[in-house]
């Protein structure tokens, strides 16, 4: 930043100063704006623009701490000149404002839902947003990056609490926003986590037996996470012995349905088909 100010004339400092004077007033203007109508009625929540100098100037002394902490500047100078070129610090012109506006009250909307553990309200908002009459792709993009950030702060914070119903609900609806490097790995690991999503999944076999497809998915949604090892749930009693009842019901149903099942199931590795037809309980019903 002492570079670029050197690198002025005074008059070019004058006039970048009252740029973003001005772009800090546009700003509170389309803050006041996303007011809850009890905030307007009772003068609650109103922003100035010395409230979003304030909101930048404490955002960029964050960001000139972590370039220092990451290793990306060796002296405040440096963190300084290398902060004064994100494109975050930059002037943004009216028309960028009003999408970040925009996207902040609905982020904020979201941000509530997801701390309240809402998470199909989440979806349903977002899902709205979309198809939202003259929303451009920028805005979404910014509400989605934001809401992306605030899902992997909150399904962390699940874990380390050990709210194991949470958690896995929160993994349900948002694990495409998360990787694996998001968890902290040995929350994850806690019985009172991996006891939930254990029940989780075998509740989904269960559930789904006629859809392998869409059991496999909700599998593949925490292997893929590295919350569980997908062989060994797969081979696990509790699905061995669901999948044994469902088969053996299926065949008294109508044999044609147990060998649908059984072989589509087989494709997944869950049963091996010559053993399920050996089983002396499908054996006794050809028989009988």
């Amino acid at each position: 930043m002492a570079n670029k100010i050197e690198q002025s004339t005074p008059e070019q400092i004058i006039v970048s100063r009252q740029e973003t004077k001005e772009e800090q007033e546009i700003r509170a203007e389309n803050r006041n704006k996303y007011r809850a109508v009890w905030q307007k009625m009772f003068g609650v929540g109103k922003t100035t623009d010395m409230d979003v100098a304030m909101e930048e100037a404490l955002k960029m002394d964050s960001t000139i701490d972590k370039e220092i902490k990451e290793g990306r500047a060796d002296t405040i100078e440096d963190a300084l000149n290398n902060v004064d070129q994100l494109p975050e610090f930059q002037l943004k012109g009216t028309e960028r404002i009003d999408k970040e506006e925009y996207a902040r009250a609905k982020t904020l909307q979201v941000g509530k839902a997801i701390v309240n553990n809402e998470f199909n309200k989440v979806f349903h908002i977002l899902f709205k947003e979309q198809f939202r009459e003259g929303l451009d792709e920028e805005t979404m993009q910014v509400i989605d990056e934001h809401t992306t950030a605030l899902v992997k702060e909150h399904v962390a914070n699940l874990a380390q609490e050990k709210d194991g119903e949470n958690f896995v609900d929160a993994i349900y609806w948002f694990a495409s926003r998360l990787k694996s490097g998001d968890l902290p790995v040995e929350a994850v690991k806690s019985p009172e986590i991996q006891s939930v999503i254990r029940e989780h999944i075998i509740s989904w076999f269960s559930t789904f037996f006629g859809s392998p497809e869409t059991f496999v998915g909700e599998l593949e949604k925490f292997s893929q996470l590295g919350l569980l090892n997908k062989e060994e749930i797969i081979q696990s009693p509790e699905i061995q012995k669901l999948a044994k009842e469902e088969f053996i019901h299926w065949m008294g149903v109508d044999p044609k349905y147990f060998a649908q099942f059984r072989d589509e199931w087989a494709e997944f590795g869950i049963i091996n088909q010559k053993e399920a037809n050996m089983w002396p309980e499908i054996v006794a019903m050809r028989k009988g």
